[in-house]
């Protein structure tokens, strides 16, 4: 959905991975102006209209299908992910047994406060690539695990030089100084 007016950019898409689990993936930015845009209101507006419609999607989907859902994105993506599990009806949100922000930026400390977030709080996965930059925007609350890239600086946003090994990423201690 793009809606230059509103300044939106929002995209998702359910998948299924067995039988009775279910994977909610949401887009990162795209490469229009109303997705840059609207990731810039981010910094001092929350919701945004991709938030509001994330929230949405996951009761849609949960209405839809049965079974535990999980919640996954990248950048923009990992942030609506979040906001869209953490902001979701109640019923929709004790089937989410996992949110997964992948250098999704943070959130505005009103979110971070709200008793939403709260209870999911627990059930949140975010990783950053060593010298992330961001998903360490609005990083006040959240915790994270860092992953090794194969890229360095702005470059190692890009997850496909996150490195794997097996069925899992390689972890490192901390971020770069830089």
């Amino acid at each position: 959905q793009i809606d230059h007016q509103a300044d939106k950019q929002f995209a998702a898409v359910t998948i299924a991975l067995g039988k009775n689990v279910h994977y909610i993936s949401y887009r990162g930015t795209d490469f229009t102006v109303t997705g840059w845009k609207e990731d810039f209101n981010m910094a001092f507006r929350c919701p945004v209209p991709a938030q509001e419609s994330a929230a949405r999607y996951v009761d849609e989907a949960a209405d839809a299908i049965d079974g535990p859902l999980l919640c996954g994105g990248h950048s923009k993506g990992g942030n609506l992910a979040v906001y869209g599990a953490a902001m979701c009806s109640d019923v929709a949100r004790e089937r989410i047994e996992r949110a997964y922000s992948h250098d999704g930026p943070g959130f505005v400390e009103e979110v971070l406060n709200g008793n939403a977030f709260a209870d999911l709080s627990g059930r949140i996965d975010k990783t950053l690539p060593r010298s992330s930059i961001f998903g360490m925007m609005f990083e006040t609350q959240e915790d994270y695990a860092i992953v090794e890239s194969t890229e360095f600086s702005l470059l190692q946003h890009n997850p496909f030089s996150w490195v794997v090994d097996g069925c899992d990423f390689v972890y490192c201690e901390r971020l770069s100084a830089g």
